[in-house]
């Protein structure tokens, strides 16, 4: 199933007008953004497309961690999650290694908090949905460039899903 984006609403974060990374979940807090899809803009180009689904977890973690890795921030780097620390650095390499800054990269977010899931109570089945909404952005983009964003190295697959357990139970009891 095709993601319709008309519906899902979006905002931009400019990595210049904020003097500390941790204001990003400031805005994510402030805005009640629980799920969504982001791209990462480095200089008008898309570096990378990302999901975070699940409700739970701090809101805007996904990205705030990302950006806490990219120079410019008058405060140390973040230093909590090598893996994110090592995807980062590499994206960098391959974008600009030797003047990479935070005032160059912006933050698009797409909401998916209230989008109206099929099946809004499956968990399966929303991340199957969030994930097919960051493959189709990466699959046109691939399809404009011949090639995946330099943050993403590969596309997955498409995912159909099926309602889980507890689901099925509830429909056929």
């Amino acid at each position: 199933m095709k993601i319709n984006f008309d519906i899902v609403p979006r905002i931009k974060i400019h990595l210049k007008d904020l003097d500390d990374y941790t204001k990003i979940l400031h805005i994510f807090d402030h805005k009640g953004i629980e799920r969504y899809v982001y791209t990462i803009w480095y200089k008008d180009e898309v570096a990378k497309h990302g999901i975070k689904y699940k409700k739970g977890h701090p809101n805007g973690e996904r990205v705030y961690t990302q950006a806490g890795y990219i120079p410019g921030w008058n405060k140390p780097l973040l230093k909590r999650s090598k893996k994110t620390g090592i995807a980062v650095k590499a994206m960098i390499e391959k974008l600009n290694p030797t003047s990479f800054h935070k005032d160059d990269v912006v933050l698009e977010i797409f909401d998916f908090t209230n989008y109206p899931f099929e099946w809004p109570d499956s968990d399966v089945l929303i991340y199957a949905a969030m994930q097919n909404a960051e493959e189709q952005l990466k699959l046109e983009y691939y399809q404009t460039h011949g090639r995946y964003p330099v943050g993403n190295l590969k596309q997955e697959g498409f995912r159909a899903g099926s309602p889980g357990k507890d689901l099925w139970d509830k429909l056929f009891d």
